[in-house]
């Protein structure tokens, strides 16, 4: 038994409702009151009725009546005005306090308790692995679109408060998440630094001035320190000249990571494919969000590739077999989702749009991500058809199967209240 498992039981009310005190009186539940997750009673603001007589209050919940103790309670004084106590077993002769005592030992249905226990106790890839395909479709689908936003919010309320940073400039915005983006996970933190290592008007009069945004973005990275080869040479001459006109100081070069990546996948090649990805694009930001789809965002970037030294080299200095660098649509479509897309979804709350469909719209236009997650949750019968769906099953995993939220989850909570 845990508290947390006892929060659940008290908040739907999920015991024998004809319930009275340990002293004997007649206790019904008007309002359960709002959950506490910070210092204080467990719930606030509950309502019960005891005999004739309705109370207006607090709530604390316990495993045992002995936890009051345990606790420090009874010198603390958030806790001297409970309307009632909650536990379930009373392992005290006499109670710690006044107020009165609810005892849900014997009161609560065994297969919930079971039920709870069995998830809990799991040791598979997520704790109702055996019993998902049990659930209804319809509640599956709601809790779908719901962890998709869940999601989505927890990326817009970072890209808000750098916003604001921003002064509001929207371009530089999604300059900056996309080029977090073309980091992947090893060096989206490089990127990231990258992109912040300079106003984003310098970018702006690069392009427009037709000056060597390659050059500069490598310089910036640290890669220009020394020169291997007459092209990384003659970089370095232009990202001097271009340093000193700008006024703007390098990161380190040391912050980006070669060691277990794929060369396709090292940061020289996608520094040069951020270049070419902005090299025409000053003005990206209006273009970006008026795109309604994949294939449509697929057709306006599948063919940028890096510059032609790049075809035969991954790195500086080091010669190799012929391929053009472009950016593949697996590529694209992790920019579309997570670069775009939550730009875009931050702009129409801006804008008081946040129940324009388009974008629920454009997510279920783009691929599922695949990986091994992804895969174990299609072993076990969920059906990902689109980004919006994978995107769910990333956050369920994370947020909810590896905490062990079993009771905030609605799966878990059909399994724990009917399957079985």
């Amino acid at each position: 038994m845990t508290e947390e498992f006892l929060y659940y039981i008290w908040q739907f009310r999920l015991w024998a409702h004809d319930s009275k005190t340990f002293s004997g009186q007649d206790l019904y539940i008007e309002k359960p009151g709002i959950r506490n997750t910070n210092a204080g009673p467990d719930f606030l603001n509950a309502q019960i009725r005891i005999g004739d007589v309705l109370w207006a209050g607090n709530i604390e919940i316990h495993v045992k009546t002995s936890d009051w103790f345990f606790h420090n309670h009874q010198w603390d004084p958030n806790y001297k005005n409970l309307i009632l106590h909650v536990v379930y077993h009373h392992d005290l002769d006499e109670l710690p306090h006044d107020c009165p005592l609810l005892v849900l030992q014997g009161k609560i249905k065994p297969e919930l308790i079971q039920n709870y226990q069995y998830l809990q106790e799991s040791k598979s890839f997520i704790f109702c692995e055996n019993l998902f395909q049990e659930v209804d479709e319809f509640t599956i689908n709601n809790f779908v679109e719901s962890l998709f936003i869940e999601r989505l919010e927890k990326k817009v309320n970072l890209l808000d408060q750098r916003l604001a940073k921003l002064n509001g400039d929207w371009e530089a915005l999604l300059f900056e998440r996309i080029a977090y983006v073309f980091g992947l996970k090893i060096n989206a933190y490089a990127f990231e630094l990258l992109a912040k290592s300079f106003s984003f008007q310098i970018l702006n009069q690069l392009i427009r001035k037709n000056e060597n945004l390659e050059a500069f973005l490598f310089g910036q990275a640290g890669f220009l320190n020394s020169a291997k080869d007459e092209y990384q040479l003659q970089l370095q001459k232009e990202y001097e000249f271009l340093q000193h006109k700008y006024q703007t100081e390098s990161i380190e070069q040391h912050l980006f990571k070669f060691l277990r990546l794929r060369p396709p996948n090292f940061p020289t090649v996608r520094i040069a494919q951020l270049a070419a990805f902005y090299k025409f694009q000053n003005k990206l930001f209006a273009e970006i969000m008026r795109i309604p789809s994949e294939k449509e965002f697929l057709k306006i970037f599948q063919n940028i590739q890096a510059s032609s030294y790049w075809d035969t080299h991954y790195n500086f200095g080091t010669e190799s077999t012929f391929e053009v660098k472009t950016i593949s649509d697996e590529r694209l479509r992790l920019l579309l989702l997570n670069a775009v897309v939550p730009v875009k979804y931050l702009y129409q709350l801006k804008q008081g749009n946040e129940n324009d469909e388009s974008l629920l719209e454009l997510v279920r236009s783009i691929k599922p991500e695949e990986n091994s997650i992804i895969q174990k949750f299609q072993k076990i019968g969920a059906k990902v058809e689109n980004a919006m769906d994978s995107q769910a099953y990333l956050e369920l995993k994370k947020n909810y199967c590896d905490s062990k939220k079993c009771l905030n989850c609605r799966i878990g909570n059909k399994i724990i209240r009917h399957v079985r």
